[in-house]
């Protein structure tokens, strides 16, 4: 009689064989090779990052926007007084996001997706942001909350890592604003 041990957090399994069993003549003694299985750690660094790099962005946007980007673009409205800031921040976080892909992806085929995954995602969840109002960021918030707790069990492809990230970007973009607003 062979019993597996339950699934625990250590990576070793417990196998248990009764050696008095004797196989008669209708029986057959079956030999099963096992092989350690190496069980896959919940992966974190899709959590923490996309925050740190979210508001590092932001600060940097707050720093830059006002004074230098916005008078070498040379727009006139008071709608990219407001609101560019943050759009800027959503570039600044991208180019981040692509230079940290350097540490997180070998193939440069995963990281084109995961950058053009997590591009689409911060710019999407940015404009919801800018013509729905504050009343959305809850929203983002819960759906990067949902995200960490369903997706952050598995290995996922870098699609699924950008949206991952870009929403957690998004999350960190919005609060890091509102911080580097009341600090500068």
């Amino acid at each position: 009689m062979a019993t597996v041990g339950d699934e625990s957090d250590d990576a070793s399994d417990t196998i248990e064989v009764n050696e008095d069993v004797t196989p008669t003549d209708d029986e057959e003694m079956v030999t099963i090779q096992t092989q350690a299985v190496a069980r896959e750690q919940m992966i974190s660094w899709q959590v923490w990052q996309p925050v740190l790099l979210g508001l590092v962005a932001a600060f940097l946007s707050k720093f830059l926007w006002e004074d230098y980007v916005y008078s070498a673009i040379g727009f006139d409205s008071q709608w990219w007084i407001d609101n560019g800031s943050l759009l800027f921040s959503g570039d600044i976080l991208t180019f981040l996001f692509a230079l940290s892909s350097l540490q997180w992806y070998d193939n440069w085929g995963k990281r084109a997706k995961m950058v053009i995954s997590t591009s689409i995602t911060v710019n999407f969840c940015l404009m919801l942001l800018l013509f729905s109002g504050l009343f959305c960021w809850p929203i983002i918030i819960l759906v990067w909350v949902l995200i960490t707790v369903v997706w952050g069990k598995y290995r996922l492809s870098p699609y699924r890592t950008g949206i991952w990230l870009g929403v957690g970007g998004a999350v960190a973009l919005i609060l890091g604003g509102i911080m580097a607003h009341f600090v500068l």
